[in-house]
């Protein structure tokens, strides 16, 4: 790796202001899912607010992530980070780049990141679900964060959490001095947003769908209690007869053996049909056709499906599941974690009360409008400032 001599130089002040140059630590971008689009909506956002501080974006894999978003944000892929690989990738190669980037600062952005290096180090919790539902998790990832992790944010300069619950959380189980954790949401991108009927019409001619549907959006894991919730809408389905069916969007992930067994014993197991991944720009149509979203999550640490589907003004039925009623505020239907009759009872109130869905609507797309990402690089912007005057 050579690095021009235009960037093996850190400016110090312009016009009296700190500049920096800023490593974001990116690998998660490998991976779909909300931590790669929580990482990419960042960049573009401090790239949009932010013509002052230089960006170093560390990738593992190629992508066009960061590239021509500005001058000032340059793309540099560390490959070699698979599982069995991640430590040598966090803790060995990572280091050395900053060291020859001299970058001062550099953002972990998805809850682990180098232990030592002499650059200022922030880092992102997303959740801290390696510790407190390890089970839900394959093995190896939950040896590596619970181990990981702690060690990390006692080294962390300052912490970002997504919620004032993975705040809590992060002081309950790791001790970390609050005052070194700042809370800053994630957002959520213009288009999900309610859509011309019209642009709505063509895109169900293409769907599988036709029929009236609930909808799940989520990766197909344990966490994300998939199987509940069939057992919920198979329940909704003997009481109401509904036409309904449960469209069920999004990768398999750590795939969870209990959805096949719950949906064998389900007599509605034909009417409940997963559609695979959908694309970014497929998710707003899905929200935007679906009765409801219902999102049964036994624990989030902030909980993207929900804000998005929000934003849609698609009614919400979520979870009680940790920082989700924090997020939702009252503007959707919320039942208790891991009970399957209040999450059929509320399926049922939403699909047999137009008033209700209406009035869900209004309150999620007002309570969308407080979740942007250009706030989230704004406040993510002066985490790094003040860290570095300090």
């Amino acid at each position: 790796m050579r690095l021009s001599r235009e960037f093996s130089r850190v400016t110090n002040t312009r016009y009296g202001r700190v500049l920096m140059r800023v490593a974001i630590e990116a690998r998660g971008l490998s991976i779909r899912g909300g931590a790669s689009r929580y990482i990419r909506n960042l960049v573009e956002g401090l790239a949009r607010l932010d013509d002052e501080n230089e960006y170093w974006l560390i990738k593992a894999a190629d992508d066009e992530t960061g590239e021509c978003l500005s001058p000032r944000v340059r793309s540099l892929v560390l490959p070699g980070c698979a599982k069995l690989t991640q430590i040598a990738w966090d803790q060995v190669k990572l280091p050395l780049t900053l060291k020859r980037l001299g970058c001062q600062l550099v953002h972990a952005t998805k809850n682990v990141g180098p232990l030592n290096t002499r650059a200022r180090l922030v880092v992102t919790v997303l959740d801290m679900i390696p510790l407190l539902l390890p089970r839900t998790m394959p093995v190896l990832d939950a040896v590596y964060w619970r181990n990981l992790v702690p060690a990390v944010l006692k080294r962390a300069d300052a912490i970002i959490a997504i919620s004032e619950v993975t705040k809590r959380d992060i002081v309950e189980l790791t001790g970390t001095d609050e005052r070194k954790i700042r809370v800053v949401p994630l957002g959520v991108e213009p288009a999900f947003r309610p859509i011309d009927a019209l642009l709505l019409a063509r895109f169900r001619e293409q769907m599988k769908v036709k029929c009236p549907f609930l909808l799940y959006v989520g990766a197909l894991e344990p966490r994300k209690n998939v199987p509940l919730l069939i057992r919920a809408f198979s329940d909704f389905k003997r009481l109401t007869h509904s036409p309904h069916k449960l469209l069920i969007v999004g990768k398999s992930g750590w795939y969870d053996p209990l959805i096949d067994a719950v949906l064998a014993r389900s007599k509605f197991s034909d009417e409940i049909i997963f559609s695979g991944f959908a694309s970014e720009k497929e998710l707003p149509y899905y929200y935007n056709l679906a009765e409801a979203v219902v999102y049964p999550s036994k624990y989030e640490g902030f909980g993207m499906p929900v804000v998005e589907a929000m934003a849609c003004g698609t009614p919400v039925i979520t979870s009680d599941g940790g920082a989700i009623p924090e997020v939702v505020d009252g503007a959707g239907l919320i039942v208790p974690v891991n009970h399957w009759k209040p999450l059929t009872n509320a399926m049922i109130d939403v699909v047999s009360s137009a008033s209700l869905r209406n009035e869900l609507r209004i309150k999620g797309i007002e309570r969308a409008k407080e979740f942007s990402w250009d706030k989230t690089a704004s406040l993510t912007r002066q985490v790094y400032e003040d860290l570095v005057a300090s």
